[in-house]
């Protein structure tokens, strides 16, 4: 089971209680709106958490459901480091999370390098992965993102719970040749021998949690 209180990394979507976890926490992924596109054209809506000072290394993330934008959300993107760092965070940088189907990652990647061309180069670019990625997607489509992105996290979880056969993919992952980290759903099912067995990968970076909003206890009273 994903114990939080084994990992320091975390997302935060709406409606966590941050404050649980910031004892051990060193990263937080933080949401902040999705990106979508209505007939009017790219628009974002603000989700999740806004500026806050009780945090301390943050990134900035955001849902996607088109890879068509205008300027005004790029715009959108530095005002919220902005707001985020005159409240005393340190803003490591941003994360887009966009379902990009296995056979169009040549099409992602060739936006991925817009978005780096106009992200200021002291901020890092974080993308979320499919496990499909690694098992089926074409090798010099992933590779393309080498010093364009500058890691992948790729989701073992689907909604609430763990995919069910997650160990055939993390054989793949620990063949991956590019900063990675994994992604786990709080009290999700896990063994984290697997975890060891990817950190003899010379690119593999840790493990981020995804925190559920009202975790359920479990026997023993840990969450």
């Amino acid at each position: 089971m994903v114990r939080t209180n084994q990992y320091t990394e975390f997302w935060v979507w709406g409606g966590v209680d941050a404050s649980r976890i910031q004892p051990y926490s060193k990263r937080f992924y933080i949401l902040q709106g999705a990106i979508t596109e209505p007939s009017r054209g790219s628009v974002f809506t603000r989700q999740g958490m806004q500026a806050a000072n009780e945090f301390g290394a943050v990134v900035l993330v955001y849902r996607l459901n088109t890879l068509t934008w205008n300027r005004k959300i790029h715009d959108t993107l530095l005002n919220h480091i902005n707001a985020w760092e005159y409240r005393g965070n340190t803003v490591v940088g941003i994360q887009l999370d966009f379902d990009a189907r296995t056979k169009n990652l040549h099409q992602y990647a060739d936006f991925l390098r817009q978005v780096r061309q106009d992200l200021p180069s002291n901020y890092r670019l974080s993308i979320t992965g499919l496990l499909d990625w690694a098992n089926q997607g074409d090798p010099a489509s992933l590779q393309s993102l080498h010093g364009v992105v500058d890691e992948i996290i790729f989701q073992t979880y689907q909604g609430k719970h763990t995919i069910p056969n997650y160990p055939a993919y993390l054989k793949s992952l620990a063949k991956f040749h590019f900063p990675f980290k994994i992604g786990l759903v709080e009290n999700g099912d896990w063994d984290s021998r697997y975890e060891d067995e990817l950190s003899q990968s010379h690119y593999y970076r840790g493990a981020v949690v995804f925190l559920l909003p009202n975790p359920p206890h479990t026997a023993d009273g840990i969450k």
